[in-house]
Formats: structure tokens, sequence, C-alpha cells
């Protein structure tokens, strides 16, 4: 079964290239929302991994970041934003700037989630 990874985007082509690049290059299953609230109901679900950009068309992803850490599920911020604006919480959290290279993020979510090696 392939692992479920979900991706928290509300830019349409960069959702689609998410999940293109979650399908090619790490075997997985991409379940694609646009909106925090939308992928907190899908929580608890059987998610390996969880990209997440910070800005979403209903304020940020912090809340979704905060139910994947208290489930044990890893998560990756891919946003414009700047790191250091991250919350103290979440300064643990792996984050990659946008515009990302892929391979990029590729290594990060292998060494965020077993699920991919």
């Amino acid at each position: 079964m392939k692992p479920h990874v979900l991706i928290v985007e509300d830019n349409f082509i960069l959702a689609e290239e998410l999940g293109d690049l979650v399908e090619q290059e790490l075997c997985g299953m991409p379940v694609i929302r646009n909106s925090a609230e939308a992928a907190i109901r899908l929580l608890p679900d059987d998610f390996q991994l969880a990209i997440l950009d910070i800005e979403v068309v209903d304020g940020t992803t912090y809340p979704v970041a905060r139910v994947l850490r208290d489930m044990g599920i890893p998560f990756i911020f891919v946003s414009g934003n700047d790191p250091g604006s991250v919350p103290p919480e979440f300064r643990h959290a792996p984050f990659i700037s946008k515009p990302y290279r892929k391979e990029a993020l590729v290594r990060l979510a292998k060494s965020a989630s077993d699920s991919f090696h």
C-alpha cells in the first residue's frame, strides 16, 4: 500500500505539482486540500507525512501542524514566508522555501518519514 501524504496548498498549480512529486518521486498517494479546515477534517487518518504551505485560503496551517505534531505525524513546511516568522513551537519543523528544488523536497520528505526509504 502506498504511503498517504497530506498536502495543504491553496495554489492549484503548486498543489498539482506537489501531488505529482509525491506520486512520482516518493511513490506515495497524495491527498490535497486547499484550507486548514478541510485538512483538519481529514485527521486522524492514515498519513505518513504532511506537506504544508503556511498561508492558505482560511488563514495558516499552524492548527494543522499542531494536530499532526500531537499525532506524531511528520510534516514539512513549504512556504514563501520567511522561516524566521514560524512560531517558536514549530522552529524544529523542516522548512523549505518556495520556489523549492524538487530534489531538496524529496530529500527532506525521505528524512522526515521512514515510509519513503
